[in-house]
């Protein structure tokens, strides 16, 4: 597609331009805040005799400028396999970097995930990194059990076969072998696993085309005898001068949503939690045709249940729901194939475009009607003004088919856009985070075949002829003005922590507090009036009516650790409720799984992996409605109201706090300083200090809520263990039937048990995330108290002291401010154009 002298991604012009910008605003404001930041520390190490605890006050504002390191912004691209993510991929790089063959594309067994990030180097490279021994031995397991106990042999789709084929696929010398006395310790010890497994391998820089081979080299071998690495890769990590990616986005292609290798699914649902956004890549015409899938209610439920597009979609939206994420940030759902053929009798065509459409057809029949052969003649001009009517009818309908298939592509566009969205508003009411406005979810239909013809020039599209409607660039200037906004967002609050920091050491040296300057009774007034923040209770009035009703901050807190806990007694209510619910119908589950859909093997091979054997799993469809029936009471109590419990008691504590420092300021004017209410506010990083509390007290929470709701069919399958390995030692005549019987008996009488554990372990999860919370919380405002004593009031003695230092900090400082001005107004200007 290109080649290392002219890469299509380098062809535009103003897109590296706004990729420079996006690029190095917050590098530069990085590099700035970092380096300045060091430096006036580093000089004020240097002066003697300063407070113990004024150098701690100092360190806990410096601390977070040098350990920061500039974010990224993850997006994991979901879809059944085939559904056209490598592609997709490759057309927002620009180039050909992935595969996409059909036999890679559809290979579920060799996927394995994919990271792509933005590096500024010449060309592409990548690092390949192995499954661990440990990780490779769960996967044996795995694949030797399917094999095993695998009774359906004349069916080439059948697990085990899929599990042979993989082995084959590794290890070439095991086929047509008996792979009964096979063990996991034998495939630990053979070539290639034997040498890779714990490993990394490193794909040095070069153009797209030369990296894709040596990537192919993995994925695929021309010799049948050559074994292919892929089965025992984790990860893949590919870096390159990605415009898209330039941002901080990351994309992250992991394996089909319909692959039933447990492993891998695991390594994807893990994924999953730490994701920033999602793309749900789908066939655009499935996307049109699928009806809404409800939740499963079938006996006999699996991830099958979720092919069709709107079903899975649904699947994800329930996950980020209880997720505590933000759908219109988080998720872009992106309709593939738009490009490719359609008929008029294909899809209802709109009363407005019938007549258009109608005479385009009647202009090309009489069109095709003239092409017809010459009449007999001996004369060459006839024949060469009749060649050159037919090239200029067939120049006409080549113009009239693509007007017309552009306004049928259209219509179909129009038709899946509106369709998605008419499926997204039937959502629960509270994804909306205002509880009213109806989320709007970002759709975009794409034309990724015709987008790479139109950049490759290799071929002519089908459809597009503009790079514009396909929609391709307006999917990459979306994802990067994700990424820029998220990034700008926390340059702007790096680069106030550095303001602040240096304005707060310039006062110190400039100002200076000496002994016997400040009166007693104001001195004291002023702290007490400090250490009152710190206590329960309302804040007399001093210098005015300003804090007459002003509640102390600890009182704040107190207030809302109140409400967090009557949160989270409903929650653990809720989930109890549910649990006993599940609890109850657990004997007819476990008497209806796999009933008349089950070979006794394939029973067995689910009883000896645990309960699994894909797409079969027991432990799922015991616990399957219990995320149902306490989303909605989990999403408003976890993912709103403990929130906003949390934003509301921050900002009294901030205004709180901002009010005493009003007072003080005003208390001790005159005394120490002329110094003006806003400056002192400017030196003390009360909104940073208290912004990163907030996102830490809600992280905490969103952490320990995404694996307690992960945890439900993981609990239920340890306490069933021990009875899945007893029953899998059946065997002769009826085995199955004994098999059925004792599971039957043990989860009647063992269910209390088998399902309890859930709530302790919501319990254990909620707990300690509340309690650190509160011990965080706590400490923070002891923090503040003693930043704005030290900060405002303790007198401080440098006369004379190390002039040569105190003149040296000053003018770092003072050098500093312009630079810090205009780093400050940058920002300023691109987040207002990014609507920040």
């Amino acid at each position: 597609m290109s080649d290392s002298n002219d890469s299509m991604r380098d062809s535009d012009v103003e897109s590296e331009d706004e990729e420079d910008f996006a690029t190095t605003l917050p590098t530069d404001v990085h590099e700035f805040a970092l380096k300045s930041t060091t430096q006036l520390s580093q000089l004020v190490k240097t002066f003697p005799h300063i407070p113990h605890e004024q150098r701690k006050v100092w360190a806990a504002l410096v601390s977070p400028i040098v350990n920061s390191t500039i974010p990224s912004s993850k997006f994991a691209l979901i879809g059944k396999t085939g559904s056209g993510k490598s592609t997709l991929i490759n057309c927002l790089l620009e180039d050909h970097v992935l595969p996409t063959s059909a036999a890679f594309s559809r290979r579920a067994c060799t996927s394995a995930i994919t990271e792509i990030s933005y590096k500024n180097i010449n060309g592409i490279e990548g690092t390949i990194i192995f499954l661990t021994k440990e990780e490779w031995r769960e996967e044996c397991k795995t694949l030797l059990n399917a094999i095993h106990h695998d009774h359906e042999t004349n069916s080439p789709d059948s697990f085990g076969n899929r599990c042979k084929a993989k082995l084959y696929m590794l290890f070439p010398s095991l086929r047509n072998k008996d792979l009964g006395p096979v063990t996991v310790s034998q495939l630990l010890k053979i070539e290639p696993a034997k040498s890779r497994l714990g490993t990394s391998y490193a794909i040095p820089p070069s153009d797209a085309n030369n990296f894709r081979a040596q990537l192919e080299q993995f994925l695929s071998s021309s010799n049948s005898d050559n074994p292919v690495l892929w089965p025992l890769v984790r990860r893949v990590e590919i870096r390159g001068r990605f415009s898209v990616l330039s941002s901080g986005i990351v994309l992250v292609d992991l394996p089909g949503h319909n692959d039933d290798n447990d492993t891998r699914n695991n390594f994807v649902h893990d994924y999953m939690k730490v994701a920033d956004g999602y793309i749900l890549v789908a066939d655009a015409k499935r996307a049109q045709d699928d009806r809404v899938c409800p939740r499963p209610t079938s006996k006999l439920s699996n991830e099958n249940s979720f092919k069709d597009t709107r079903g899975y979609l649904r699947k994800i939206l329930d996950r980020l729901l209880l997720d505590g994420r933000s759908v219109e940030d988080s998720i872009i759902v992106a309709a593939t194939g738009t490009d490719t053929g359609i008929v008029d009798n294909e899809i209802a065509i709109p009363e407005h475009e019938r007549p258009k459409l109608n005479a385009l057809s009647e202009e090309l029949h009489g069109l095709r009607q003239s092409l017809r052969p010459p009449k007999k003649s001996k004369s060459t001009k006839s024949k060469t003004n009749w060649s050159q009517d037919q090239r200029e009818i067939g120049d006409r309908i080549r113009e009239r088919e693509k007007e017309k298939n552009l306004i049928l592509a259209n219509i179909r566009i129009a038709r899946v856009r509106r369709s998605l969205q008419s499926f997204f508003k039937e959502i629960p009411a509270g994804f909306s985070e205002d509880g009213n406005r109806a989320p709007v979810l970002p759709v975009f239909c794409l034309g990724s075949q015709d987008f790479l013809a139109l950049i490759s020039g290799h071929r002519s599209p089908s459809i597009f002829y503009k790079e514009d409607e396909t929609e391709l660039p307006a999917l990459a200037t979306h994802l990067r003005k994700i990424g820029e906004r998220h990034r700008i967002n926390w340059a702007d609050t790096l680069l106030n922590r550095a303001i602040a920091f240096s304005e707060e050491v310039h006062q110190y040296f400039s100002e200076g507090r000496h002994p016997g300057r400040l009166p007693a009774a104001h001195k004291k007034r002023a702290t007490d009036l400090i250490a009152d923040l710190e206590k329960v209770g309302v804040i007399e009035s001093f210098t005015g009516d300003r804090s007459a009703s002003l509640q102390r901050n600890l009182q704040e807190a107190e207030d809302a650790f109140d409400g967090i806990q009557d949160e989270l007694q409903k929650i653990e209510y809720h989930v109890q409720e549910a649990v006993i619910k599940a609890t109850a119908s657990a004997p007819q589950v476990v008497r209806e799984f796999g009933s008349g859909k089950m070979y006794w093997k394939t029973y067995k091979s689910c009883m000896s992996s645990n309960g699994v054997h894909p797409p079969y799993d027991l432990n799922r469809e015991l616990t399957k409605s219990i995320l149902p029936d306490i989303q909605s009471s989990w999403n408003a109590s976890i993912n709103h109201r403990i929130p906003l419990v949390l934003k509301d008691a921050i900002m009294a504590i901030e205004q709180n706090t901002l009010v005493v420092v009003d007072e003080v300021v005003e208390l001790l004017s005159g005394s120490t300083s002329e110094r003006p209410i806003g400056a002192a506010r400017r030196h003390l990083p009360i909104e940073s200090i208290l912004g990163d509390l907030l996102q830490e007290n809600i992280e905490s929470i969103l952490v320990a809520q995404r694996d307690g709701t992960r945890s439900f069919k993981n609990t239920v399958q340890k306490q069933m263990i021990e009875q899945y390995q007893v029953v899998a030692k059946e065997y002769g005549n009826g085995c199955y039937a004994r098999m059925k019987a004792s599971n039957q008996q043990f989860i009647e009488e063992n269910a209390d048990n088998v399902f309890g554990l859930i709530n302790t372990n919501i319990q254990h999860l909620l707990h300690p995330a509340f309690a650190k919370i509160k011990k965080d919380t706590r400490g923070e405002l002891t923090n503040i108290t003693v930043l704005l004593r030290v900060c405002l009031v303790d007198e401080i003695n440098l006369s004379g002291d190390h002039k040569e230092i105190k003149d040296a900090v000053l003018k770092m400082v003072v050098d500093n401010r312009p630079l810090f001005t205009s780093k400050k107004c940058d920002i300023d200007e691109r987040r207002r154009a990014l609507g920040c």
